[in-house]
């Protein structure tokens, strides 16, 4: 619902709600959900959203996936590589446009 992305949105600024997030990655029924909790995931850069962002890339729904993928890009964290590196074999080109990304120290959404 746009009630809960409008407080998905508004969380961003409080990286104790990680849990939370990773309910909503995990289990709600919308997409867009889902999509927005791995955004704000990635926004917020605490590494606790590692392990959540790598499940997210085996989501049902490819905007999840590439939104996971960007995420953990952002966060930089040597242990995603795995996951990324086996989204580069996603059924979906953006998905593997976006782990490709996410796996390149050169680029700006990435540390890794």
């Amino acid at each position: 619902s746009v009630a809960t992305l409008i407080c998905f949105i508004s969380v961003a600024a409080f990286a104790d709600h990680v849990d939370e997030l990773g309910h909503a990655l995990r289990s709600d029924s919308s997409y867009k959900v889902r999509a927005q909790a791995a955004i704000v995931l990635g926004n917020i850069k605490d590494p606790r959203g590692v392990p959540l962002l790598l499940g997210a890339l085996r989501d049902k729904e490819a905007a999840v996936r590439i939104v996971a993928a960007s995420s953990l890009g952002k966060l930089g964290d040597p242990a995603a590589l795995a996951g990324l590196r086996a989204s580069m074999a996603d059924v979906e080109l953006p998905v593997r446009t976006a782990a490709g990304k996410a796996t390149q120290p050169s680029s700006p959404s990435s540390s890794i």
